[in-house]
């Protein structure tokens, strides 16, 4: 076979790179011939224009020499692959990590449409502003900005992983800017006060109807523990028996019961035990019984997935609105009734926000604690007098007599419990959540006890 040929000859192994180009008879394309790294004899095709095939063998020269030298790019070949064989790896991973299946499909749904959107196969082809397009394409088409984050975070968490996997060098949407939420609160919430708490819990016990398999007790001791723990519907859904401890264990749990989600059920994948009010506790242990470890405290339907309907006939029951100006009321509105109850009570910030589970304390105060009118005229209330009076010490709380001032209750009950009753504010996570900010403060600052023992009734109907 007639072959031209520009270049050298091929070397011997391990001498120098040459790469022979010549374009065999009949065919209209040159090849390029030449030794790797490896010692091995390669071809590859090239191209019609022969300057341009030249061109290229002498970047394969270079290449093979970076090589031998050890330069070469260690990334070159993960970039190569087809990006959905790396897609397919991460959503691998994301199973390695114990992350749910709705979860993969999820992700994999919002980065496949991203990928098919700006066309990209290789990860070369990302870029932040293509992203930004598919985005702005999505927010004419009506989608929320809290759904535009969805996609930004889960891009970029694909791209994160292609970093720490070493499969690229440098993340390639590392300058795309998260996507703004405020005032694109499509649904917002409103918490409930305590007498709605009590009307909602007791409609719920003594009505004989049933919402999505569950009978009015399943639904009040779902009521119950969000108002008291802040668990989200997805957490409770797959609580078990032995995910509660009634504080009969050894050490220093020993004496305060719990709740714990497991991490790959719990919003931030880790493993927190968190209180649980003494009442509570003891209606969980009646309800649960003896069930086994691995048997599910609530029954497996798709409650968790409508919150809003299985609530619907204890709402109506108790009379509460669904929706009203100051927002809505569905399961996920009572987590934050627990913690606008925290911040109502006084509870540190710090505390309020580990209790919550949030990663950011601005989310805990600014999106799920609810105050009002009522509630700033009360802090004010606490202010000292500045009027000149033989009274003064009763005025300010600061003389022998103590000031009789009152805020509205955060779950319920008589008393406010005293520092000395709550403990410190870095101790017990679990003393706070019996305290209630509704009455005054008298008997709590007599210093008689605990708030149990002062008599804090939880959630129970109301004698007045």
């Amino acid at each position: 076979m007639r072959r031209r040929r520009w270049g050298s000859r091929l070397p011997g192994k391990g001498g120098a790179t040459a790469a022979s180009v010549y374009r065999p008879k009949g065919q209209g394309k040159y090849v390029a011939q030449y030794r790797g790294a490896d010692g091995a004899v390669h071809r590859v095709t090239l191209g019609r224009d022969k300057n341009a095939s030249l061109a290229r063998a002498v970047e394969i020269e270079r290449k093979v020499e970076r090589e031998r030298a050890g330069l070469a790019d260690p990334h070159e070949a993960q970039a190569k692959r087809p990006i959905a064989e790396h897609l397919d790896d991460f959503l691998a991973s994301l199973a390695d990590r114990q992350r749910s299946k709705d979860y993969a499909a999820l992700m994999a749904t919002r980065i496949r449409a991203i990928l098919d959107g700006t066309r990209v196969r290789a990860v070369s082809d990302l870029r932040p502003s293509s992203v930004e397009a598919f985005l702005g394409d999505l927010a004419t088409q009506g989608r929320g900005r809290k759904t535009l984050a969805h996609y930004a975070a889960a891009i970029k968490g694909f791209t994160r992983w292609l970093l720490r996997d070493g499969r690229i060098g440098c993340d390639p949407l590392a300058s795309l800017e998260p996507v703004p939420l405020e005032g694109d609160r499509k649904r917002v919430r409103r918490a409930l006060d305590e007498h709605e708490q009590r009307r909602l819990i007791q409609a719920a016990e003594t009505s004989e109807r049933s919402s999505f398999d569950l009978t009015g007790r399943d639904r009040a001791m779902i009521y119950r523990l969000v108002l008291t723990t802040g668990l989200r519907a997805n957490e409770l859904a797959t609580l078990t028996a032995g995910s509660l401890s009634f504080g009969d264990g050894q050490g220093q749990l020993a004496g305060s019961p719990t709740v714990t989600v497991a991490p790959k059920n719990a919003k931030n994948r880790k493993l927190e035990p968190l209180p649980l009010r003494r009442d509570v506790a003891d209606a969980l242990r009646a309800y649960v019984g003896i069930r086994p470890a691995t048997a599910l405290v609530f029954p497996k339907t798709s409650w968790a997935d409508h919150g809003t309907r299985m609530m619907t006939p204890d709402l109506e029951a108790a009379g509460i609105p669904y929706k009203t100006a100051d927002g809505v009321v569905d399961l996920h509105a009572l987590r934050h009734s627990f913690i606008t109850g925290l911040a109502r009570a006084g509870v540190p910030p710090q505390i309020a926000q580990r209790l919550a589970r949030h990663s950011d304390v601005r989310l805990t105060l600014g999106v799920y604690s609810h105050l009002g009118l009522v509630d700033l005229a009360g802090a004010i209330a606490k202010l000292p007098g500045l009027d000149p009076s033989p009274d003064r010490g009763l005025a300010t709380g600061t003389g022998n007599v103590r000031a009789n001032l009152s805020l509205p209750g955060a779950f319920s009950g008589e008393n406010v419990p005293s520092r000395e009753t709550r403990g410190p504010e870095k101790g017990n996570l679990g003393i706070a959540l019996g305290a209630s900010a509704g009455a005054p403060v008298q008997a709590a600052a007599s210093g008689r006890g605990t708030a149990e023992e002062i008599g804090a009734p939880g959630f129970e109907p109301g004698t007045s």
